[in-house]
């Protein structure tokens, strides 16, 4: 069984006749499920856990990405806990350009024409970073200032210049060099640097706007000021925080024209 979670904006009335058409699209391939509309005191994680434990096929996100940010939480926080020899595949179909990145760069369109990537239902696996009880898709970014770092708990790296801290599994809204290979495939996450001076601490004599960017196993994040930590540009995490990347992947539908 499908299971298509609408977020709550969906609802507004200018989406009304994008909804029919995705709808409709969705009984023209038989890809018809069970919809569930998410109210204000509605468990999102508790509804995706018990539908996993139905049997339900493909978990489909309709909106863009704050709901799907929840689901990959959702998904892989239910398989951490439970021992199932598959995780169910997500599917996303965004309704805007607007806040759908992650679906752009899964090679997702906007829309109806998502119902198609769904029936062709090719699907990857992607790795998901996790920091303290919590997991990211893309990002989890910090401001340098009083903040520090330690590396895989054999030395500690501290920033007093502006500038910002990012942890990346798929590149988002961080900024780095164009050829910057980020790949949510590779088996590891990219903790990154980026201040007005950020090489220095490469020990390469001289001054760029060029990220200076790190393996690791596990970073512990500290903020003099606790200043929290921005994950996938939905939600906030509170230092001290540990990272590393989770002991599950995530499956996921993608489209042809993926950029991984």
């Amino acid at each position: 069984m499908h299971v298509y979670i609408y977020d709550s904006f969906v609802v507004e009335k200018k989406f009304d006749s994008q909804i029919a058409k995705i709808e409709t699209r969705l009984t023209d391939l038989g890809l018809n499920g069970k919809i569930i509309r998410l109210g204000l005191l509605q468990s999102l994680k508790e509804s995706v856990h018990n539908e996993i434990k139905k049997g339900a096929k493909t978990i489909i996100v309709v909106g863009g990405n704050a709901i799907l940010h929840k689901i990959v939480n959702a998904v892989i926080s239910f398989y951490t806990e439970n021992d199932y020899a598959q995780i169910v595949p997500i599917g996303i179909i965004p309704i805007e350009n607007k806040n759908s990145s992650f679906a752009q760069k899964l090679g997702i369109p906007v829309g109806a024409d998502a119902c198609n990537i769904l029936s062709a239902r090719r699907i990857e696996e992607l790795d998901v970073g996790k920091i303290n009880n919590k997991f990211f898709l893309g990002e989890a970014i910090i401001q340098t200032e009083d903040t520090s770092v330690n590396v895989d708990g054999s030395y500690t790296i501290e920033i007093n210049e502006a500038g910002e801290i990012a942890v990346v599994n798929m590149l988002d809204q961080f900024k780095l060099p164009d050829n910057f290979p980020s790949n949510a495939q590779d088996g590891h996450l990219d903790f990154c640097i980026n201040t007005s001076s950020s090489n220095k601490l490469l020990s390469l004599g001289k001054k760029t706007n060029t990220p200076s960017i790190f393996n690791f196993q596990e970073l512990t994040i500290s903020n003099k000021k606790g200043s929290q930590i921005t994950i996938d540009n939905v939600e906030q995490v509170d230092t001290p925080a540990t990272i590393n990347l989770a002991s599950k992947k995530l499956r996921i539908i993608v489209g042809k024209e993926r950029g991984l």
